[in-house]
């Protein structure tokens, strides 16, 4: 496989496949980014635990309740 760089000056965003559900926006300046382009189908946390979904205004309100498997455990204090 080919070794590509992308150059992106100024307010421009190439979109890639890991950018879904986070698109983030440059906010203009001028920088160089060496990271990889679609190299998952998918964005890696998109299944993630530290995000909720909720479907009624009523757990919007009251917090959704979280899944088994993603509850943590509390972080003893100082």
């Amino acid at each position: 496989q080919d070794l590509v760089l992308w150059l992106t000056v100024g307010n421009y965003h190439l979109p890639r496949h890991e950018d879904l559900p986070n698109t983030a926006t440059s906010g203009g300046p001028l920088s160089i980014f060496i990271m990889p382009h679609n190299l998952f189908t998918y964005s890696p946390d998109a299944f993630g635990c530290n995000r909720f979904y909720t479907e009624s205004l009523n757990e919007w309100i009251t917090g959704p309740q979280m899944k088994e498997e993603c509850q943590m455990e509390p972080i003893p204090m100082l």
